[in-house]
Formats: C-alpha cells, sequence, structure tokens
C-alpha cells in the first residue's frame, strides 16, 4: 500500500494530462518606435508676458532651431506640430531624429518675435507619447 504521498506507475499512465498541465505565456517584442515626441514651451528671457504660439509659428521656431544646428539638411527633417496650447507645444518627428532634435532645440539662440527674445525649453521627449502624456501631471501629484 502506497502513503498519500507516493503516486504509482499506473496512476501516472492513467491520467497523463493531470500532472502535465501549463498555461500558454505569449511573448510580443516591442520594436523600435518610428516616432519620437517631445513637449516643448517657449520661455521669454526677462520679465516679459508670454507670447500665444499658433501652429505656424510653432513650425517656424523647430525649422530654425533645426536648420540653425544642422545647416541645409536640417530643414529636410520632418516635424508635425500635434498640439499647441499658450506658449507650450507638443511635436512629433520621426524617431531616428529625436536625439538631433532635442541637441538643436538645446543649442538654439531663441527668436525674437514683437522685439522680444523667447527661446525653447523642452519639457520632455520619449520614444512613446504615452511617456510625455503622463509626465505632464507629475509636479500637481506631489504637491
Amino acid at each position: 500500500m502506497s502513503t498519500p504521498m507516493e503516486i504509482s506507475s499506473t496512476q501516472l499512465q492513467q491520467h497523463p494530462k493531470s500532472h502535465t498541465k501549463s498555461h500558454d505565456l505569449v511573448t510580443s517584442t516591442i520594436r523600435s518606435n518610428t516616432w519620437g515626441y517631445a513637449h516643448l514651451k517657449m520661455v521669454p528671457e526677462g520679465h516679459i508676458n508670454r507670447l500665444e504660439l499658433d501652429n505656424l509659428q510653432a513650425k517656424s521656431l523647430c525649422t530654425s532651431a533645426f536648420s540653425q544646428f544642422l545647416g541645409i539638411s536640417g530643414t529636410a527633417i520632418s516635424v508635425d506640430i500635434l498640439k499647441v496650447a499658450n506658449a507650450e507645444l507638443w511635436v512629433r518627428l520621426p524617431g531616428r531624429d529625436l536625439s538631433r532634435f532635442s541637441a538643436a532645440v538645446s543649442a538654439y539662440r531663441g527668436s525674437v518675435i514683437s522685439g522680444n527674445q523667447y527661446s525653447l525649453y523642452i519639457v520632455a521627449c520619449s520614444e512613446w507619447l504615452g511617456a510625455l502624456v503622463s509626465q505632464e501631471g507629475q509636479p500637481s501629484l506631489w504637491s
């Protein structure tokens, strides 16, 4: 007679499925994203009122930053303006150009608009738009 912990070889042969139960795992590989996203803010120098941006001004500022940093080849990089609100803008560009974009905006001297100097400030850059959107509410979370 066998103890409760022992299983005879005949029992294993009769119920092979009861001991081979498994879970199917699904794996997925996240490939490199084709797009890069950036959240920018237009910052005035000195004590100047903030500027209300529109899509055309935002596109012009990005193109100007690219051409100043990379020359004529920088103007060939396409930038899509996703949203412009007050002095902030969200842009989409090819993912391979995201590092060049952040370097160009960081090195950008800014523009003179209506006699006042304005610079671009990078709030956040990411290959995933969801990462930028989730970062937006973080300062208010801990205050």
